[in-house]
């Protein structure tokens, strides 16, 4: 994190404002591109349209929640469009923090995730937030064989 960022962070009040962008992709393929602010933001030559979502990551506490989410207004008919759209496809999500006086400058991230779980309404579509390895991860790493499990067989 940049010194800027610590200072604000830390500091009793500040100027400063902390952003979070998304990028959300379905299949590979980029479908938005937003960002957590009231008015659209140029970071590294690339438009982020401002839109107002919500990324909560797991509490470290034993009363915390327990999963990861992301939540976004239900403003645009297009987010529901691409949740249609993407039914069966693997969407993932990539979080960056950033400041908003340096947005080309990545504070914390990138925080990469597989978005599942969908629950659309009128008013905001929520995603349970996976860990992105989760997807390449065998579970059990070991294959059911009768030289492994004799007993099963």
């Amino acid at each position: 994190m940049t010194d800027t960022a610590t200072r604000a962070m830390t500091a009793s009040e500040t100027a400063e404002i902390l952003l979070v962008t998304a990028r959300v992709m379905v299949d590979g393929e980029e479908v938005f591109r937003i960002v957590n602010n009231t008015e659209n933001i140029t970071i590294n030559g690339q438009l982020w349209e401002a839109f107002p979502f919500t990324f909560v990551l797991p509490g470290e506490g034993g009363d915390g929640m327990k999963t990861a989410m992301f939540e976004i207004d239900n403003i645009d008919r297009r987010i529901q469009q691409e949740v249609t759209l993407a039914a069966g496809k693997t969407v993932t999500a990539e979080f960056n923090i950033i400041l908003a006086s340096s947005p080309n400058v990545v504070e914390r991230g990138p925080f990469k995730y597989i978005l599942r779980d969908f629950n659309v309404t009128k008013h905001k579509v929520r995603a349970v937030l996976y860990d992105f390895y989760l997807d390449d991860l065998n579970i059990p790493a070991l294959a059911y064989t009768p030289n492994n499990f004799p007993g099963l067989f």
